[in-house]
């Protein structure tokens, strides 16, 4: 399967970390997941792994102070990151004017599409903390546990996450959350489905039907 055009997919902005993200590229979950990117003044998002991807930061403007398991490094216009799987980071913008612009690859990308598309959501709906993780404990298990090989928090300890998590997210999908819903998705031409079905719900009229 070739990789999808960027022109496919609408920007994502989560304003629980300050960030924005837009597709470039998304292939298999075995190939790269490379995107767009951007980080607001003030914004940073807390501390995180990803268990089987390593992540690259590219940065074009703007500076970004990361933390590497502990380690603090900066990161301006031309220079480059690499975060190896497993390696526990965070990071936040550094005060310097304006945003943050550039662009961030995972490799593997596996589920961290829907992984953003989701993030993103329920943040815009205000359904997360200011640090962009879910309010709801049932909605939180469900998205943890379902994304648990591409993004895991540092806090609760993860041994403490592989004991509450799994039996949590089974009764938050018994009482029907989601870790994923459709109006999160990028996709442009599924996003108008979607719209058009909602729509569709609310006054009876017939769905257009995209070509």
């Amino acid at each position: 399967m070739s990789a999808i055009r960027q022109a496919d997919f609408r920007p994502l902005y989560n304003p629980g970390t300050g960030e924005t993200y837009e597709f470039v590229e998304v292939g298999r979950p075995e190939e790269r997941l490379r995107m767009r990117w951007s980080l607001q003044h003030g914004g940073r998002v807390p501390e995180h792994i990803h268990p089987r991807a390593q992540e690259r930061f590219e940065i074009e403007s703007g500076v970004v102070r990361f933390w590497l398991d502990g380690h603090e490094l900066i990161r301006g216009p031309g220079e480059r990151l690499a975060i190896p799987a497993g390696v526990p980071h965070r990071f936040a913008h550094a005060g310097s004017p304006g945003q943050v612009c550039g662009f961030v690859e995972l490799e593997p990308g596996l589920l961290m599409r829907r992984f953003f598309e989701a993030v993103s959501g329920l943040s815009r709906e205000g359904r997360s903390t200011r640090h962009g993780v879910p309010r709801n404990p049932l909605q939180l298990a469900v998205f943890a546990d379902h994304f648990r090989d591409d993004f895991q928090t540092t806090q609760p300890p993860r041994a403490l996450q592989r004991l509450i998590l799994p039996p949590a997210a089974a009764l938050a999908r018994r009482l029907g959350y989601e870790e994923h819903y459709p109006r999160y998705n990028a996709d442009r031409q599924v996003c108008d489905v979607v719209f058009e079905a909602h729509v569709s719900r609310l006054t009876g009229r017939p769905r257009r039907r995209i070509r």
